[in-house]
């Protein structure tokens, strides 16, 4: 799967998305944090 960011939004497979986890929702089917899902954040590093 190839993801690009254009302007204020992200295009997946010629489709528009607003946010990150807007993609992680479209290919899970479940609701995620987009910086998680695609490991660009760590949820367990903060204490």
């Amino acid at each position: 799967m190839r993801a690009s960011a254009r302007g204020h939004g992200r295009v997946v497979q010629r489709r528009p998305y607003k946010s990150l986890s807007a993609i992680a929702r479209a290919i899970t089917g479940t609701r995620w944090n987009g910086w998680v899902f695609f490991g660009l954040k760590n949820h367990r590093a903060r204490t």
